[in-house]
């Protein structure tokens, strides 16, 4: 089948004076199922939004796809879906918005199949029961309307990584997503696994990953990460991991190919507090680590407790000095506006993220996202009531 693959553009208000990110999913799937026998075109709205109409008309594909994969791409996921409806398409979406919010999707009246959580396999075998007539109600992961209404297929268990090919970088050109990135002229993001063991009460990855952490084969990281650094000018990759964290000798066999491979580049990844010990801070350096973001969130052991952080403050400037001695840049991301939260517990967390010193520190406001376990308690209690439609 022909298969145009679509990332929406982001609304204005979430425009960022910089390239936009690589879309990593998208490009996963569409890696997955030109192995299997399909045809694939992929356009990024991100990069340029240009007409929808032009590539439907000259592709001609059997299945319109995209990504969800934020609240801001969702006007411009409906505007496009709508569009390929009109040239009678079917429509499919993916990617986080779909997940946690399947119902709300369909009743904007522009989405045929919903590919609920990690998309290659589900998707694959949707494309192969509108190809034979076979059943859909036999596909795990899977959302469609029937004569009863929504029906969603019993949940898919997660795959083997291993099964997953590397990435068709043919299908984009990964030059335009480069960004300068703290000594990176052209950065870009990659990942080594998907999901996170920890259970934060405010994250959508209990949900979303069921707190699976897993790990993609090392050789095919390093496979793309030697396309992309000599094909493509890429000096840095930035891990977008949600939690990097390696065992020792999957990391030394990373370190290895690095070094066999005599790829240069610099790395930075989003780890816990506690992940790693001085000797290994020293080792990810040696291997071309230059920075790493720890998610410290508040400074109130209490809170931090509530809210399941499960990372010991005690330790934090004892590893942000070791890094600083070591030559890799620290960031610290903390959290504001959780539910009953009061000014004192503000004071004392920005007072913790001056004593940390870190290069960069992120302060987010509190989002409760979909079916995170904050959000679920906010409604049981009739704090928060969850919205009624998509827009």
């Amino acid at each position: 089948m022909r298969i145009l693959l679509i990332n929406p553009r982001p609304n204005r208000l979430a425009n960022r004076q910089k390239p936009p990110s690589l879309p990593l999913g998208l490009l996963s799937i569409a890696s997955y199922i030109e192995k299997v026998g399909h045809t694939v075109k992929l356009v990024d709205h991100a990069v340029k939004p240009d007409k929808i109409e032009k590539h439907i008309e000259s592709f001609q594909p059997d299945v319109v796809a995209l990504t969800v994969h934020s609240a801001i791409s969702v006007k411009a996921a409906v505007t496009l879906s709508k569009t390929a409806q009109k040239y009678s398409k079917p429509v499919v979406w993916g990617g986080y918005v779909p997940t946690q919010m399947t119902e709300l999707c369909f009743r904007e009246g522009c989405v045929d199949y919903i590919v609920i959580s990690e998309g290659e396999l589900t998707f694959s075998e949707l494309l192969a029961a509108m190809q034979s007539g076979k059943s859909l109600y036999d596909i795990d992961g899977l959302a469609f309307k029937d004569k009863d209404g929504i029906h969603i297929n019993t949940q898919r268990e997660f795959a083997d990584l291993s099964m997953f090919p590397t990435i068709d970088w043919s299908l984009i050109d990964a030059k335009q997503y480069g960004e300068v990135f703290f000594r990176c002229k052209k950065m870009l993001y990659l990942y080594f696994s998907k999901g996170c063991p920890a259970r934060c009460t405010f994250c959508y990855n209990p949900s979303y990953h069921r707190s699976c952490h897993r790990i993609r084969p090392v050789e095919h990281v390093v496979e793309e990460i030697e396309y992309l650094v000599k094909n493509c000018g890429v000096d840095g990759i930035y891990f977008a991991d949600e939690y990097w964290w390696l065992d020792k000798p999957t990391r030394q066999r990373f370190f290895d190919l690095i070094r066999e491979k005599d790829l240069r580049f610099h790395w930075g990844a989003q780890t816990r507090l506690g992940a790693f010990g001085k000797q290994d801070l020293q080792e990810l350096y040696d291997a071309g680590c230059r920075w790493l973001l720890f998610g410290i969130e508040s400074a109130d052991p209490d809170r931090l407790k509530q809210v399941k952080k499960g990372i010991d403050l005690s330790i934090a400037k004892e590893i942000y000095d070791t890094c600083k001695n070591i030559g890799i840049t620290t960031q610290s991301a903390f959290i504001v506006g959780y539910p009953d939260e009061t000014v004192d517990e503000v004071r004392k967390t920005v007072k913790l993220a001056l004593h940390l010193d870190a290069n960069l520190c992120p302060f987010s406001l509190m989002y409760l996202q979909p079916l995170a376990e904050m959000t679920m308690r906010a409604i049981e209690e009739g704090r928060y009531t969850p919205p009624e439609s998509l827009m």
